[in-house]
C-alpha cells in the first residue's frame, strides 16, 4: 500500500473515530444534557443560541458538551457585548437573552447610562424646542409691532397730505382724520393755536442674537390761525432713525453718521411713497436744500420733510398751504 493511500486511510479512521466519540457522547449523555446542547446548535437566532449556550454552561458545569459549547460561546458573547455597547436595543436583547450572562451586570449599568443620556437629550431637545417657539413668538410679535409703527406713520402722513380744508375750522377735516386725531387714544389736546397728539410706538429689532427694545415718539400737530387750519405737522426725536430700524431690522448707533444719513434717505423715500397719490413726484417734486430732504409743491400744498441736525431738533414732516 502506497504512503498516500495509507494517509487517506488514517484520516478516514480519525474522522470516524471523532464521529464515534461525538455519537458516543450523545448516546451516553443524560437526556437533559443533550437537549440543552441541542438547543445551542439549532436555535433560530444568534440571541437564542447565546441564551441556550449560556444556560447550558450555567446549569451543567460538568456537561458532556461543555468544552464544545464554551469554545463557541465565549468569543461570540464578547463580540456581541462589544457591538451592543452603544445600542440600547442590542443591550436590552443581551439582557433578555442572558440575564445572568458574563457581562450582564455591565450591560444593566450601561442600559441605565444610555437611558439617562437619552432622557437628558430629550429634555434638552424639549427645552430647545420650547425656546425656539418662544423666540418665534417674540419675533412674530416684534414684526407685528414694526408693521404697526410703519403702517400707522404712513397712514398719518398720507392723511395729512390729503387735507383740502386749510383755512377752515378743523371740524371740516375728513371724518376719518378727525376721529384719528381727536378721539382715538391718546386723544389730542389743544392749547392756544396748537392742537397736539403724541403717538408712541414700541418695537424691537434684532441685534447679536437678541432683540433690542426701541420706542418711536411722534407728535401730530395741527396749527390754527384765527380758528382756521393753518398747518399740519408730524415729527419726533430721531424719528427717521427709528423708521430705518423698523424697515431694515437693524439697530443704529447714535454716533454712526453714515447710518444716520442712510436712515434719513430711506425715511424720505417712505414719505414720498405715502404722499405719491396726493402729491405725485412727476408734478410736485422740487429740489430740496439741506436740511430739507424732500420737497413737494403743487395743488396749493407744500410738503417739506426736514431732518433734525442736532439732538434737540426733531425730524419732521410739514404740510401747509401755499402762500397766495
Amino acid at each position: 500500500m502506497s504512503g498516500r493511500v495509507q494517509r487517506a486511510a488514517a484520516l478516514v479512521a480519525l474522522w470516524f473515530g471523532l464521529a464515534a466519540c461525538s455519537a458516543t457522547a450523545r448516546f451516553t449523555a443524560p437526556v437533559d444534557d443533550y437537549q440543552l446542547y441541542r438547543a445551542t446548535r439549532l436555535a433560530a437566532t444568534l440571541e437564542e443560541r447565546l441564551a441556550a449556550a449560556n444556560q447550558y454552561l450555567n446549569r451543567l458545569p460538568d456537561g458532556a458538551f461543555r468544552a464544545e459549547v464554551e469554545r463557541w460561546f465565549k468569543p461570540r458573547e464578547k463580540k456581541y457585548f462589544r457591538r451592543a455597547w452603544r445600542s440600547l436595543p442590542r443591550l436590552r436583547a443581551y439582557l433578555a437573552a442572558m440575564p445572568d450572562g458574563p457581562n450582564a451586570e455591565a450591560v444593566a449599568e450601561r442600559i441605565i447610562e444610555l437611558e439617562l443620556e437619552a432622557q437628558f437629550a430629550k429634555n434638552r431637545e424639549e427645552r430647545e424646542l420650547s425656546a425656539a417657539r418662544r423666540v418665534g413668538r417674540e419675533l412674530d410679535s416684534a414684526a407685528a409691532a414694526r408693521r404697526r409703527f410703519l403702517g400707522e406713520l404712513s397712514t398719518w402722513v398720507a392723511e395729512l397730505a390729503a387735507i383740502k380744508t386749510f383755512g377752515e375750522p378743523t371740524a371740516e377735516l375728513d371724518h376719518e382724520l378727525i376721529y384719528r386725531f381727536r378721539l382715538s387714544e391718546p386723544p389730542a389736546r389743544c392749547v392756544g393755536d396748537r392742537c397736539r397728539k403724541i403717538l408712541s410706538f414700541g418695537f424691537k429689532v434684532p441685534s447679536e442674537k437678541k432683540l433690542l427694545e426701541r420706542e418711536a415718539i411722534a407728535e401730530v400737530e395741527l396749527g390754527l390761525d384765527r380758528g382756521g387750519l393753518a398747518s399740519a405737522r408730524i415729527g419726533g426725536p430721531d424719528l427717521f432713525s427709528r423708521l430705518d430700524e423698523a424697515v431694515e431690522l437693524r439697530a443704529l448707533a447714535p454716533d454712526d453718521a453714515q447710518a444716520r444719513a442712510e436712515a434719513i434717505a430711506r425715511a424720505a423715500q417712505l414719505v414720498a411713497h405715502a404722499v405719491e397719490s396726493e402729491l405725485p413726484a412727476s408734478e410736485c417734486e422740487r429740489q430740496p436744500v439741506s436740511p430739507v430732504v424732500l420737497l413737494r409743491v403743487c395743488r396749493g400744498i407744500e410738503l417739506v420733510v426736514t431732518a433734525g441736525t442736532t439732538i434737540e431738533e426733531d425730524d419732521r414732516i410739514e404740510i401747509r398751504p401755499l402762500t397766495p
